[in-house]
């Protein structure tokens, strides 16, 4: 996965938007956002402009070409807290402590990993 797959994903969940209204809203088939975000194919220039302007970035933040260093922990937190938390309940106490470091274990993966790819540029 390439630094422009990943803030596509960013930028369009910091939106609210799924795939597919993110495809209607840019005029392409949702199955090219999941390619994109996957980093399987790029999109073409025009594409690019769109996705931008739809998003609420430049097409320069998009391709990573930027200072900002995204941190992952504030990046899926709510999206982690929002899926977990109906299940809390149920959780034993290990169970909890199983997740939690897993997560953490994760989190310091992506930002080695994007660490890796930002200096890569």
């Amino acid at each position: 996965m390439n630094i422009l797959a990943i803030n596509i994903r960013i930028y369009r969940k910091q939106k609210g938007l799924s795939q597919r209204a993110l495809g209607k809203l840019i005029g392409v088939d949702h199955s090219h956002i999941s390619k994109w975000e996957t980093g399987s194919i790029n999109p073409g220039a025009d594409n690019l402009v769109k996705l931008a302007q739809v998003l609420g970035v430049s097409t320069s933040t998009l391709m990573g070409n930027t200072n900002m260093q995204v941190n992952f922990l504030d990046q899926i937190q709510e999206e982690v807290q929002s899926y977990f938390e109906p299940h809390m309940m149920r959780f034993k106490p290990q169970e909890m402590y199983f997740l939690r470091d897993y997560l953490k274990l994760h989190v310091q993966f992506m930002n080695k990993y994007l660490g890796r790819i930002m200096s890569e540029k």
